[in-house]
């Protein structure tokens, strides 16, 4: 809306509209059906009803309400009487008695007149509060649903739409309006605003307010619709020199586009080459693999690429579209003060957060609890052995955690990683260990050994980056609370996060295959199948029952030293155990997605296991993973220990201590 004529349009538009003639032939019919009806029920009440009629037409209201009341007294339940006597008392002055009057009466007669007749009641108000502008739009959308013929209800609800801004509803009442009274000067008018406010075509609209004229639109609001004309068509002509620049938005989202689908057709390719019965047995990315692998890395370096050069763009996406709101602000000539210093902030904090995105860094802080391989020789000497059998070499480094994990990551510059000399870091989390045999445990390395040995760990701390830059800047643009459609930073955000996570996710999907065929090269396609099953069903188990754990820890106030060894009696705690199975099963059995880091567990069982390959097992392969670390008594307390203080420290509870 134009800063200019906006408060003039609204104040003439209310008179305009109010000024529209009723269909005559419409009202007449309505006016005999209910003289019929009370003919029919009672002829006296018949006839006060036309003698307040008459006397309403002929302005001499205090009668007529006299007897629309005598009427009610007669038949209270007749609604077009207390209607008529609403609206008389409208036009005697007394708004708000009438507008008492109607929200009683819509609650038992809920038909298109008294929702229409309560809407202009509520909207044709001095000034209505923003309160009496809803409920005057409720009623409008109302009585035009029971009756799409109701000129008044799209009268009323142009007024509504118009305070409200709300262009929607601006569009289907100057429509239904032009639909219902296209030769009348309140239909012009409405027209004319539509068209300047809403459709922003200043031809229409001065086609309309041609019309409008010619009907005997007064002086007064025909110049302030011909000056809206006016500024509309400067804006027009403003905006020829933005064509530039919404080109190169266009070349920019197709590039937008070609990465997703690249991503996707990716995507598709890597489900079908893993789904094949694959005929290499040494486990390296050779063939399709290989040709894939290296795509995927290409696409994705690209896209960090992309992302990064991005970043100068949509600074001046930000700046230009920033510093354009208040040059335009100062063009029209009125200066709305709030509006400019929201615009002002909006833009720097955007710009702030966009930067300090930037120059956000990683810190390689420990994982977990640093596990010192000379007291586990044991662990060392498998840990060592399947690197061998693997052909890389083993970890420098575990890091023993309280849940179930179990991976790989590289510790060091980008340039220390793909020159190989990295630290290599084991997570290995102590739930997963129970149950576990020392063969299962050798499978899943075997997996992860993989990755080192596809080097799928070696440089990608650029990907890295990329995800702590686009997670830094969506906190703080929701934080500044300017993460909003309107924000081009934000619409690019979202944009680019979804190409990158279907382009990084597949990447992701296809290192799992590969390094699922390492693990069963190496080990056997059973033993790793197993080892899989084990590392899903602990999981599952361990969640359940560490939660458990937890609530009856804090609800009976015993002491939470070992979380692994904590006997869960609760009625809560039964029910939840007794769902392990069925919550495995769906978590093998989960439906596949785009965005999965991972193939699905049926998926990479099934593939798997059409290699069939079968490797003997090895002395000690039987034996409990707890053997290779002698000391699980004291690293589960440590372990629970950790646990219980991120419990606390996030949630705000307190454990009761073991010395109690």
């Amino acid at each position: 809306m134009s800063p200019r004529t906006g408060p003039v349009v609204r104040s003439l538009l209310l008179l305009a509209l109010s000024i529209t003639p009723a269909r005559a032939a419409i009202v007449d019919r309505y006016d005999a059906m209910l003289d019929s009806t009370l003919h029919a029920r009672d002829p006296v009440a018949q006839e006060l009803f036309r003698e307040a009629n008459a006397a309403r037409d002929s302005s001499r209201y205090d009668g007529a309400i006299g007897l629309y009341t005598r009427v009610l007294e007669r038949m209270p339940n007749f609604a077009p009487a207390a209607r008529r006597r609403a609206t008389t008392r409208i036009a005697m002055g007394d708004r708000r008695t009438a507008i008492t009057e109607l929200q009683t009466l819509v609650t038992r007669d809920s038909t298109s007149y008294t929702h229409s007749a309560l809407a202009m009641a509520l909207i044709q108000q001095p000034d209505p509060d923003p309160v009496a502008i809803e409920e005057s739009r409720r009623h409008a959308l109302a009585a035009a649903d029971m009756d799409p013929d109701d000129e008044t209800a799209w009268q009323a609800g142009m007024m509504s739409g118009l305070r409200l801004r709300d262009t929607t509803l601006l569009r289907r009442s100057a429509q239904a309006l032009q639909r219902l009274e296209p030769d009348v000067l309140g239909t012009a008018y409405a027209t004319t605003v539509y068209e300047l406010l809403v459709a922003h075509d200043a031809r229409a609209a001065q086609a309309s307010l041609d019309r409008a004229v010619k009907l005997g639109l007064p002086a007064e609001p025909a110049t302030a619709l011909q000056q809206g004309i006016r500024t509309l068509r400067d804006h027009d002509r403003h905006g020829s020199m933005l064509v530039t620049g919404a080109w190169v938005v266009v070349y920019w989202f197709v590039v937008f586009l070609g990465l997703l689908v690249a991503g996707f057709a990716l995507s598709r390719a890597t489900l079908r080459a893993a789904g094949r019965a694959l005929t290499d047995r040494t486990g390296r990315a050779i063939g399709l693999s290989g040709w894939l692998r290296q795509t995927y890395r290409a696409v994705l370096w690209l896209s960090c690429a992309f992302y990064y050069a991005s970043i100068p763009l949509v600074l001046v996406a930000v700046i230009g579209i920033g510093g354009g709101l208040v040059y335009l602000a100062f063009a029209i000539g009125h200066v709305p003060i709030k509006l400019v210093l929201l615009v002002a902030v909006l833009t720097c904090v955007t710009v702030v957060s966009i930067v300090r995105s930037l120059l956000v860094r990683g810190h390689d802080a420990d994982p977990g609890l640093r596990l010192d391989l000379a007291d586990h020789p044991r662990l060392r000497d498998v840990l060592g052995h399947m690197a061998e059998r693997v052909g890389t070499r083993a970890v420098d480094t575990v890091f023993v955690t309280p849940g179930t994990e179990l991976a790989v990551f590289e510790r060091g510059g980008l340039r220390t990683q793909l020159r190989g000399h990295a630290e290599r870091c084991l997570i290995l989390g102590l739930g997963v260990l129970d149950g576990m045999t020392v063969g299962q445990l050798k499978a899943v390395l075997a997996h992860e050994y993989g990755h080192f040995s596809n080097r799928d760990t070696a440089g990608g701390g650029f990907s890295l980056s990329v995800r702590r830059s686009l997670y830094t800047m969506a906190m703080h643009l929701a934080r500044a609370g300017t993460a909003s459609w309107y924000n081009p930073a934000w619409l690019f955000l979202r944009g680019f996060h979804a190409v990158f996570m279907r382009i990084s996710q597949g990447a992701s999907r296809l290192q799992e295959v590969l390094a699922d065929r390492w693990a069963a090269v190496t080990c056997g396609s059973e033993a790793f199948v197993s080892g899989l099953r084990h590392v899903i069903e602990t999981s599952v188990r361990f969640d359940i029952h560490a939660t458990a754990a937890v609530n009856e820890a804090l609800e009976s106030g015993r002491a939470l030293t070992n979380v692994y060894r904590f006997e869960t009696t609760s009625p809560k705690s039964v029910v939840a155990k007794s769902a392990t199975a069925s919550r495995t099963a769906d978590a093998i059995d989960a439906e596949p997605s785009e965005y999965d880091s991972h193939p699905t567990p049926r998926q990479r069982i099934e593939w798997v296991t059409s290699l069939a390959i079968v490797v003997p097992p090895t002395p000690g392969d039987a034996d409990d993973a707890w053997s290779l670390v002698p000391d699980r008594d004291d690293l589960e307390r440590r372990m629970t220990e950790v646990l219980r203080q991120g419990v606390e420290q996030s949630y705000g509870v307190q454990f009761a201590s073991a010395d109690a």
